[in-house]
């Protein structure tokens, strides 16, 4: 979402699906997205509305890599990979540059091997202890990918225009 200055691993994937970056996606994968805003609303309910001893699961809804990209490319208007990569050949290259090639160079990884390795299965979370006792909310992924892709533009992350975006601020008074 908004905010993400560093940006996180899912943040990167999307600066680099809106940058164009990226050629292909993992194959047969998921990854959970959740707005950032609905996950700080929930933690700071967490210490009055919480269960003593609960754990929860602050998610927000799973998604493939092709639904990913599909949302992406109506979100910004612009074509996404659509060339999948074999989950083997994504570890290895994970493992190559995150193990050895980013500590060379001391640069961050694209894609780091831990998040491949965990975005190489199909996983779904329950969220629902946390929607019940945090009033944790459900995340819209355009909307979510909206606002994140949004801010990203208007902190100069994203190095092309994304048509379907529509940055435009009203300066006429």
């Amino acid at each position: 979402g908004p905010g993400d200055h560093r940006p996180t691993p899912p943040g990167r994937l999307l600066r680099d699906l809106a940058n164009g970056t990226l050629p292909a996606l993992p194959m047969g994968g998921s990854i959970n997205l959740v707005d950032v805003r609905l996950l700080a609303d929930a933690l700071a309910r967490a210490d009055d509305m919480g269960q003593a001893g609960a754990e929860y699961l602050l998610t927000g809804c799973d998604v493939s890599f092709g639904t990913l990209a599909d949302a992406m490319a109506e979100v910004t208007g612009l074509p996404m990979p659509r060339e999948r990569v074999p989950y083997p050949v994504a570890w290895a290259a994970a493992a190559a540059e995150d193990l050895v090639w980013s500590r060379l160079t001391a640069r961050r990884p694209n894609a780091s091997f831990d998040g491949v390795r965990m975005a190489g299965r199909q996983r779904r979370f329950s969220n629902a202890l946390a929607k019940r006792d945090l009033e944790l909310g459900e995340t819209d992924l355009q909307a979510t990918l909206r606002a994140a892709l949004d801010w990203m533009v208007h902190n100069g992350m994203v190095d092309r225009v994304l048509p379907g975006l529509d940055t435009r601020t009203d300066t006429a008074s």
